[in-house]
């Protein structure tokens, strides 16, 4: 039982951890965007 609570936690932690990362790449990629967009305009 406890081995079984343990490895839903695990699980829980692996989805926060992919949802981080998904979140993260994206900021960088807006940001490199609007990095690229406004070097351009000028």
């Amino acid at each position: 039982n406890i081995l079984l609570e343990l490895d839903k936690s695990k699980d829980i932690l692996e989805n926060v951890k992919n949802m981080q990362m998904q979140a993260y790449s994206e900021v960088i990629y807006k940001s490199k965007f609007i990095n690229y967009t406004t070097s351009h305009h000028q």
